[in-house]
């Protein structure tokens, strides 16, 4: 794989070190030893050449520090904690436990979650002993009506625009439409019966309408149909259900829903992730396997989002400062940098310092409108490489000296260490202690 220049330069700093080969490379310049015992299993995306270089316990790491979302700028959940919930079953607790545990949490949540966790608050004063998804059932019926009319006004409008269609295809589009207001106003309703926003979209698509234009419009309106991620409503009307539908094989499969996954569902969109700042559709079509594929930490929400779009794209299209963001992001990192290098954690710290440099490098190929500044990295680089070394040394004395019980040299008059010619203080004339 083709190493960036900065990797090259910081190897040459490194006294004695002669390296050529992308083994001697990997070896020393980056810590690959045994993963950092008690963290949580996280998954990544793909496998390759930047995962041997910035492996998934790394970005873990960095996590736990507290770190902003690189495109929106909120502070991400590390996964160590959704997964703790999972383990001890967190949200089948009663609601007044949950909103202890997740308090700490609520500056991560977007809009929509945390509307929904100042509501669940606010009842679990009331009903402390019921669970999360009694709460919110509690709110089904004003909200359900509330989306009902959202609903309904988007469905007219969309009428509306099918009467300037050929005939035909109006009355195509009014039959769907109405097939659609029966499931809204549907009172007792299967599963699989249910209003769903994201099927009705599909079928609409599928019409076949002969002026772009208005399928277009038709369709941009159909997108404006409320969710549960951007409406509040959506969401209390979706969640407070007992069950949903899953497709198994292509059949249709009825699953229960319940607190546990009401509460998961609040914490999965401040995730934090990792995204690849290059798409993959494009990445596999340069075909350029010397390029790292260079990845970034980010909210499942935002992740989500930006999909196979280029970061300029998402840039313009997005309501969020992303350009300040990354920076801010880049900004936390040094300090994490400067933690573990005052702490000690020379590995951990040479490794952040060229990651931050490889960011630098991907942005500034990927995109004509971020150019971030990391200040002095490539300098304390160096200094991290050097204290690295030495204390990998230091490391491996005392391991040799742990497995033969004593010091590690002949017991010559003098030994080499490093070059350097030192005297052995385990020579010595033995004496008595014994005047004769």
């Amino acid at each position: 794989m083709r190493i960036p220049a900065i990797f090259a330069t910081s190897l040459n700093i490194q006294n004695n070190y002669q390296i050529n080969r992308k083994r001697d490379f990997y070896q020393n310049t980056l810590y690959f030893g045994n993963p950092i015992i008690g963290l949580d299993s996280v998954e990544f995306c793909a496998q390759g050449d930047f995962e041997k270089l910035f492996n998934k316990t790394f970005f873990k790491k960095l996590l736990k520090e507290g770190l902003p979302c690189a495109y929106t700028g909120t502070e991400m959940i590390p996964r160590s904690f959704y997964d703790e919930c999972i383990k001890q079953q967190l949200f089948n607790k009663r609601a007044s436990v949950v909103i202890r545990e997740l308090k700490p949490y609520k500056h991560c949540f977007f809009d929509v979650e945390k509307k929904i966790f100042n509501l669940l608050e606010k009842e679990s004063k009331k009903h402390p002993d019921l669970k999360i998804q009694e709460l919110l059932k509690l709110k089904y019926s004003h909200a359900e009506k509330t989306l009902i009319q959202k609903q309904s006004q988007t469905l007219d409008k969309i009428s509306i625009i099918s009467r300037n269609l050929p005939k035909n295809e109006h009355l195509e589009i009014r039959k769907y439409v109405s097939k659609a207001f029966d499931k809204i106003f549907e009172q007792d309703f299967e599963p699989e019966k249910r209003f769903r926003r994201k099927e009705f979209i599909t079928g609409l698509k599928r019409i076949k309408i002969s002026d772009p234009k208005i399928q277009k419009k038709i369709i941009d309106y159909a997108q404006s149909l409320p969710k549960s991620t951007d409406s509040v409503e959506a969401f209390i009307v979706k969640y407070s259900q007992d069950s949903t539908i899953k497709i198994v094989n292509g059949k249709i499969k009825t699953v229960k829903r319940d607190s546990q996954d009401l509460g998961l569902r609040l914490l999965k969109p401040s995730l934090g992730t990792d995204e690849h700042i290059y798409p993959k559709t494009l990445y596999k079509k340069d075909n350029k396997k010397d390029d790292l594929w260079v990845k970034i930490l980010t909210s499942d929400y935002i992740n989500n989002l930006k999909n196979d779009k280029l970061i300029d794209d998402l840039i313009s299209e997005s309501n969020f400062d992303i350009k300040t963001n990354i920076q801010n992001h880049i900004n936390r990192l040094i300090e994490i940098l400067e933690k573990w290098d005052k702490n000690g954690k020379y590995e951990d710290a040479k490794t952040l310092a060229n990651y931050i440099i490889v960011l630098k490098e991907e942005f500034s190929k990927r995109s004509n409108i971020i150019d971030i500044n990391i200040e002095n990295v490539e300098q304390r680089l160096s200094e991290l490489v050097k204290k690295s070394s030495l204390t990998s040394e230091k490391i491996a004395i005392k391991k040799r000296i742990k497995s033969v019980g004593r010091a590690d040299n002949t017991h010559g008059e003098h030994y080499v260490e490093n070059g350097v010619t030192l005297e052995n203080r385990k020579i010595q004339i033995p004496h008595s202690r014994l005047i004769k």
